[in-house]
């Protein structure tokens, strides 16, 4: 008695999972291990990159160049007259 009832809820689950499209245990097993590995790569990789070293901020001259700029704001059907201004 207590096998058929098993047997029973066994075949709505199964059902329920085919309706719902619901993937089995079994597959969002796979799909897990699958997202931890390249969670697990992708940190590896950072790490050999230097993405997890401290930053070493420091001052000193660089170059002798110039620079100089003019901010444009907008497209870039006006940006003659930005280039206008600079020259």
């Amino acid at each position: 008695m207590q096998n058929k009832i098993l047997v029973g809820k066994y075949i709505k689950l199964n059902l329920l999972f085919s309706l719902f499209n619901i993937p089995k245990l079994a597959d969002m097993k796979k799909l897990l291990i699958a997202l931890l590995s390249l969670v697990i790569l992708a940190c590896l990789w950072l790490g050999y990159m230097g993405g997890f070293n401290k930053v070493e901020v420091q001052t000193g001259q660089e170059g002798g160049y110039e620079l100089s700029g003019i901010f444009h704001h907008g497209s870039y059907a006006n940006i003659s007259e930005t280039f206008e201004e600079m020259v």
